[in-house]
C-alpha cells in the first residue's frame, strides 16, 4: 500500500495531525480557562465544541484514512478543511470588520492557506482514493 501512496500526502498526513492537535490543545485552553475568554467571543464553549466536531474529529480520522488510502478519508479530510475555512474565516472577518488585530489572525491565515493547498491537491488525487 504504501509504493501507492503519492510522496506529498505523507506530508498532508502529518499536518492535519499537527492541525488537529493545535486545535484540541487551544479547546483545553479555553476550558481549563487558561487562555483567556473575551467578550467577542460570547459563545466559546459552543465555538470549542463545534471546533472538535467540525475541524478535529476529521482531521484525525483524514490522517487515518488517507494513510490508508480509503475514500472515506478523502471525505473526512474536505469536511475538515471546510471546517477550517468555515471558523477561520469567520475570525478573520470579525477581525477585519473591528480593526482588532492580534496573533490569532495569523493562525487563522495559516490554516485559511493550508485548507485551500490541501483541497486543491486532494482534488487532483481524488483517483486513488475513488
Amino acid at each position: 500500500m504504501d509504493n501507492k501512496r503519492p510522496r506529498c500526502l505523507n506530508a498532508c498526513i502529518i499536518i492535519l495531525i499537527f492541525n488537529a492537535v493545535i486545535t484540541e490543545t487551544h479547546n483545553l485552553l479555553i476550558f481549563l480557562k487558561i487562555i483567556p475568554i473575551h467578550s467577542a467571543f460570547l459563545q466559546v464553549v459552543e465555538f470549542s465544541v463545534a471546533d472538535t466536531l467540525v475541524t478535529a474529529i476529521p482531521s484525525f480520522l483524514a490522517a487515518y484514512g488517507l494513510w490508508c488510502l480509503k475514500k472515506w478519508g478523502w471525505i473526512a479530510a474536505m469536511i475538515g478543511c471546510g471546517g477550517y475555512l468555515h471558523g477561520m474565516a469567520s475570525l478573520l472577518t470579525r477581525a477585519i470588520a473591528t480593526a482588532q488585530f492580534n496573533a490569532m489572525n495569523i493562525v487563522s491565515i495559516y490554516f485559511i492557506v493550508f485548507s485551500f493547498v490541501l483541497i486543491g491537491y486532494l482534488w487532483q488525487q481524488k483517483k486513488v482514493f475513488i
